[in-house]
């Protein structure tokens, strides 16, 4: 049996939470969704020592951390025959030295797919009693669509970019207690429906995350009734503390397809330019809720960060002390009433397009990168804190330019280009401040 690697300490706490999991006499396959087309398929899983790790809704901290930590301390089980039951014909596959196996097959020539989107596989262990059925998402090349969406911060809140606040919700937080961003499951729902509203749409969903979550993951969507569809993860590379501390790069969509994916639908990605950059003709009135939901998404994103950032401008406008005191008490109530200026755009911008903006301080505060500080930060704390905030600000405004940029929405392109360019001035104005501060 293969174990997961973790550091040592790791297995001292895992004693300590679990000291009588012993699972070397029990064994199960995890069988992660497939996907392929009316010829060929890919069917891939893992075969662990012990039973599914399970949590629920009213699990504590500790319990989630405790599930968490048995994701990346079980054993798996290499070398071990599975028996790949397709449709009443069988193959025989072998897990490698990470208890980890992956077939592609062809579909029995008898089986002819008609309108099924999932057929169904079984996967063996022979001369046990364990077994699994899963499903295989068939996916053909003459598509109308094939959407293949990122997890991390897209679907799924993960703070990928602030290793604290990842961690905790690593170790502390269950598939029902993570959160979605918001709108996004009725958004997907609409992707999925189509604009006649009776499309079944298929769906990849990847990560940079590792598939020890897969069950996590899994469970995340389905509470969330965000649409099925294959998730494809990364091979196992390290434990919970890699995992922790990655998230600063991108991963390679094409590594994660594999190279399988790509040549089963190359029509229908053709026809898309899915691999390559795409301008898209602006556009007059007449948006749908499909047209403007990823940006409603990420103003509503964008709006949360502003009154943050607004809130803390007051904070430090009241609260700025020393001999830079009028430079600083202006220079904030300059930035906040610009802030809520751009509140109020962003607010009626939302509501051009029929939508509600989000408008409590707790889906603020809940969603929000930009965070509360005290009232005790010296004045280039103070400065150091807004440069900051600006960069995080810009950075949302950029994600909103660009989807507006691909449903052919000028005015919101518009809207957010103005809003960039003042922000990089005062951003080399107090960076400049800040400079001469500190000689």
């Amino acid at each position: 049996m293969q174990n997961i690697f973790l550091p040592n300490w790791m297995f001292r706490i895992k004693d300590v939470l679990m000291p009588n999991d012993d699972l070397k006499d029990d064994m199960e396959i995890v069988l992660y969704k497939g996907y392929g087309n009316n010829t060929t398929v890919f069917v891939s899983g893992m075969v662990i020592a012990g039973k599914k790790v399970r949590s629920f809704s009213n699990n504590s901290k500790w319990e989630n951390m405790r599930a968490m930590i048995r994701r990346f301390t079980r054993k798996t089980v290499a070398n071990q025959e599975v028996n790949i039951d397709l449709l009443g014909e069988q193959t025989k596959v072998i897990t490698d030295g990470s208890g980890s196996f992956s077939v592609q097959l062809k579909l029995p020539y008898f089986y002819k797919i008609q309108s099924d989107r999932w057929i169904p596989v079984k996967a063996i262990i022979p001369n046990t009693s364990v077994k699994v059925t899963g499903q295989i998402q068939i996916i053909n090349d003459d598509e109308e669509r094939i959407f293949i969406s990122d997890i991390d911060d897209t679907v799924l809140i993960s703070h990928s970019t602030h290793l604290f606040r990842k961690l905790y919700l690593i170790l502390f937080k269950n598939a029902e207690s993570r959160l979605p961003f918001p709108d996004i499951p009725r958004f997907y729902q609409q992707l999925k429906s189509g604009r006649s509203n009776n499309s079944d749409h298929p769906f990849f969903y990847v990560s940079s995350s590792e598939w020890n979550l897969y069950d996590l993951l899994n469970d995340f969507f389905k509470f969330n009734q965000i649409p099925e569809g294959t998730l494809l993860l990364k091979k196992y590379s390290g434990g919970i503390i890699k995992l922790w501390l990655s998230g600063k790069k991108h991963h390679d969509l094409k590594s994660l397809l594999s190279g399988k994916a790509i040549p089963l639908y190359r029509t229908t990605m053709k026809k898309y330019n899915i691999m390559e950059t795409t301008t898209k003709t602006y556009r007059k009135l007449g948006f749908t809720g499909l047209d403007t939901a990823e940006m409603v998404s990420t103003m509503n994103i964008v709006l949360a960060n502003y009154h943050i950032f607004y809130q803390k401008l007051r904070n430090y406008h009241w609260n700025v002390k020393g001999g830079d005191f009028f430079d600083l008490h202006e220079k904030f109530e300059e930035l906040y009433t610009a802030a809520v200026t751009n509140i109020d755009e962003v607010a009626e911008r939302i509501r051009v397009f029929g939508k509600t903006p989000m408008s409590t301080l707790g889906e603020y505060l809940q969603v929000a990168e930009i965070k509360e500080t005290g009232t005790d930060l010296t004045p280039i704390q103070m400065t150091q804190q807004v440069l900051g905030d600006i960069e995080k600000l810009d950075g949302l405004l950029v994600d909103v330019a660009e989807a507006a940029q691909k449903a052919g929405d000028m005015a919101t392109l518009d809207l957010m280009n103005s809003m960039i360019r003042s922000l990089e001035k005062e951003h080399w104005m107090l960076t400049m401040w800040l400079n001469n501060s500190k000689n």
